[in-house]
């Protein structure tokens, strides 16, 4: 069972080699983060230090605590994000054991220290899936929450770059209607379908987080 809890770093510090942890949602810009890339990867960089998550030494041990560390763009930070279904990722290292961020134990406590750990099966355990929440103000980025339950449609590939697919529209009381909102919730694109699924470009969108919603229900998806 996942904790519902959020990625931030240990005590909100700015230091080199604190903790990544996790903690109840706040506002606060220690629980977001923004998602640069390096050589087609992804680089999680903390909104408050504007330090990024890093695996010391390249440590790749089963147990090892993530850190954050000054952005260098090697490859113990650099990280993919992994989509298993219903808007949930494996956030999974670049070295060569390729392992993901795990809360421990699925650990509800606040403060836990996250581990880089074996994932279990394809798609993980809960406590292994992470959700992106859009946030507002500055550059695209996004809370990173353990996986909760989805319904709806669902979205693919995540993150995409030209075409994003929906499945499963909800379309049985006439044609459906899928809004497109930006990091600050603002729509920015209407669409109107009868169908089940539809393949949607996105050219012309900035790189960053958005939304699709549907009858109150809303999925996010990175724009690459």
């Amino acid at each position: 069972m996942s904790s519902n809890k959020y990625l931030g770093i240990e005590n909100s510090s700015t230091a080199n080699l604190a903790y990544v942890v996790q903690y109840s949602k706040n506002t606060t810009d220690n629980l977001q983060w923004k998602l640069n890339t390096a050589n087609n990867a992804t680089v999680l960089v903390n909104r408050n230090s504007n330090k990024v998550i890093d695996i010391a030494n390249s440590d790749q041990s089963s147990g090892v605590n993530p850190i954050q560390y000054m952005e260098n763009d090697n490859v113990n930070q650099q990280w993919g994000l992994v989509s298993v279904g219903g808007n949930a990722y494996l956030i999974q290292s670049n070295l060569s054991n390729h392992y993901v961020l795990d809360d421990p134990d699925s650990s509800t406590a606040e403060g836990a220290r996250m581990i880089i750990y074996a994932a279990n099966g394809s798609t993980g355990s809960a406590n292994q899936q992470w959700v992106l929440e859009p946030v507002s103000g500055g550059s695209p980025g996004a809370r990173l929450a353990t996986a909760k339950g989805t319904e709806g449609f669902r979205l693919s590939p995540n993150p995409a770059s030209e075409t994003l697919q929906v499945t499963g529209i909800n379309n049985q009381h006439g044609a459906a209607l899928l809004i497109i909102r930006d990091a600050t919730g603002r729509a920015i694109r209407k669409i109107r379908t009868g169908n089940a699924s539809i393949t949607i470009s996105l050219k012309g969108l900035q790189k960053g987080t958005y939304s699709i919603e549907q009858n109150g229900v809303a999925k996010q998806f990175v724009k690459l």
